[in-house]
């Protein structure tokens, strides 16, 4: 039996950021929109709408499946 195991997660340095998640789910939804980062655990990551109001959580295999599986990219301020 191995003593330690390897996983993916979600990076932690998500946390707090501005993202916009596009694509399609395991459950065939379409995504596109902005969120914020509110929570991360493992391979589930929890999501604020930007209105503060709605609250998903995701896991990581939405984002693994296929091609046209969910997207996430870290939105930034520009100077």
């Amino acid at each position: 039996m191995d003593t330690f195991v390897e996983s993916k997660v979600f990076n932690p340095n998500l946390l707090g950021k501005a993202v916009r998640i596009k694509g399609f789910d395991v459950d065939g939804h379409h995504w596109d929109r902005l969120f914020l980062v509110k929570d991360i655990n493992g391979s589930y990551i929890s999501l604020v709408n930007h209105q503060g109001e709605e609250t998903e959580e995701v896991h990581m295999e939405n984002f693994e499946y296929a091609d046209e599986a969910l997207k996430i990219m870290v939105l930034e301020e520009k100077e």
